[in-house]
């Protein structure tokens, strides 16, 4: 028995001196901020890598704003913003590559709401594809809803609510195998379509979230079980 659990100590403690953790890699990451009151919209950008990452921006133009959230880790990618403008439009966007070294368990989950009674232009835009052939656009999930003139306009990821646009295809949650993916959120309300406010400011909220779960490959899995079992192997062990 001793000669069996030391065996199996053995190749448990060579095994996790092998297995490299789960890596979640950022190649590209860019966040724009757009407010516009009566002028030209003015941004805020951000170009970076920083991983993880918990990061607040922010960008104005006269009492229109915009501001975001962001967070980047191995097990969330997710971004949180407020809006509010007077005249034109505010709006968040979110862009990345990112390349993971083994599979994935997702869910992509989140809403945008807007507060207005005459139903300015709302749009919730967001998109997981994956790159593995460069010249064919393979859509993971794709989400895409738009409503003009619908008050206090609320989308939820995954619904079809836009009364101007509706796109739905791909799936929410699942797992994502090995590879490179590019990722894109954009959350906008604006007043280009004609619609009459009867007031201001016009406000609006929401956040996208999307989580990973490693999977575990099944060599690792069978290791993590020898380990149990040389632990369960010392436990009987008589004294």
């Amino acid at each position: 028995m001793k000669s069996n659990f030391k065996s199996l100590v053995a190749i448990a403690i060579l095994a996790s001196s092998l297995t490299a953790p789960a890596a979640l890699i950022v190649s590209d990451y860019y966040l724009k901020l757009n407010a516009s009151d009566r002028g030209l919209s003015t941004a805020t950008t951000v170009e970076d890598t920083v991983f993880p990452a918990v990061r607040t921006f922010s960008n104005t133009d006269g009492p229109s704003f915009s501001s975001a959230t962001f967070t980047l880790n191995s097990e969330l990618i997710s971004v949180d913003t407020t809006q509010s403008w007077t005249n034109r439009f505010s709006s968040t966007y979110m862009r990345m590559t990112s390349t993971l070294d083994q599979p994935y368990a997702y869910r992509i989950s989140g809403d945008y709401t807007l507060e207005d009674i005459d139903g300015a232009v709302t749009r919730l835009e967001l998109s997981l594809s994956d790159l593995g052939d460069p010249n064919v656009t393979h859509y993971v999930f794709q989400s895409i809803q738009q409503s003009i003139g619908t008050p206090d306009a609320h989308f939820s990821v995954g619904g079809t609510d836009g009364n101007d646009q509706s796109i739905l295809s791909g799936s929410q949650s699942g797992v994502l195998p090995s590879g490179e993916y590019y990722y894109e959120v954009e959350l906008t309300t604006s007043n280009d379509r004609g619609v009459a406010i009867s007031h201001f400011p016009i406000t609006a909220s929401g956040g996208v979230f999307l989580n990973f779960t490693p999977i575990p490959e099944p060599a690792t899995a069978t290791f993590a079980i020898l380990g149990i079992l040389a632990c369960a192997c010392r436990r009987r062990e008589p004294q």
